[in-house]
């Protein structure tokens, strides 16, 4: 039973000696540093020294309980001392990025958002004379674009049941613009010869006027 009883030693002291030194040199902190304690109080050289120096009635086994007690310990306080209620945190911050640092960045590489671009606002006769001069350069410029354009009222009517307003362009000339039934009241309080600024969407040139679709009313 001797023999047997320092074969376990060996085996159980040599396990936890080397698997305490691992987890110690690969960074396992204090827990790993009292494993490793644990395993060497069981070598049996190691027993024997015990039994000269401890004292009377303390066996030898003693400093090993001691030791795994302390594990126990070190462990539940290591496990207790992590937050569960930041994990996120945690995990942004392996291989030294924090989450601070990853906002950081995208903000110096995205910019400030860009400035809403401001509407286009030409009069009446400026842009219809734009378009008589050239009117390929003036699709380029206004064709298809939400532009407010200013101009004396020269007609309210109704066309093909949707309201119309015609802004003078000049002699003779006028800008044409179509709203949706619904704007119909926002037109009611309208007079001709009154100076009005209309936001609305440039159609381009027609055989006798310049078409805007989709108006309203613009400040």
């Amino acid at each position: 039973m001797a023999r047997i009883g320092i074969m376990v030693c060996w085996v159980v002291g040599g396990f936890f000696t080397l698997a305490g030194g691992i987890n110690l040199v690969t960074g396992g902190g204090l827990a790993a540093a009292i494993l490793m304690l644990a395993g060497v109080v069981l070598l049996p050289p190691i027993r024997e020294l015990g039994n000269r120096f401890l004292p009377s009635g303390v066996p030898w086994w003693a400093p090993a309980v001691l030791a795994v007690i302390l594990l126990v310990v070190a462990q539940a306080a290591e496990m207790s001392s992590e937050d569960p209620a930041r994990p996120t945190a945690r995990r942004s911050t392996q291989g030294g990025i924090s989450a601070k640092t990853v906002q950081k960045a995208a903000t110096r590489k995205t910019g400030p958002a860009p400035a809403p671009r401001q509407m286009l606002r030409v009069s009446a006769p400026d842009i219809y004379n734009t378009y008589t001069a050239n009117e390929l350069a003036a699709d380029d410029t206004y064709k298809n674009k939400r532009i407010i354009v200013q101009g004396r009222v020269d007609a309210i009517t109704e066309d093909w049941g949707s309201p119309t307003v015609r802004l003078d362009a000049g002699p003779g000339h006028y800008v044409l613009c179509r709203f949706e039934k619904e704007q119909r009241p926002s037109l009611t309080s309208l007079a001709v010869g009154e100076e009005v600024s209309m936001e609305g969407t440039c159609q381009g040139m027609t055989l006798t006027f310049l078409a805007f679709s989709d108006c309203r009313p613009a400040r």
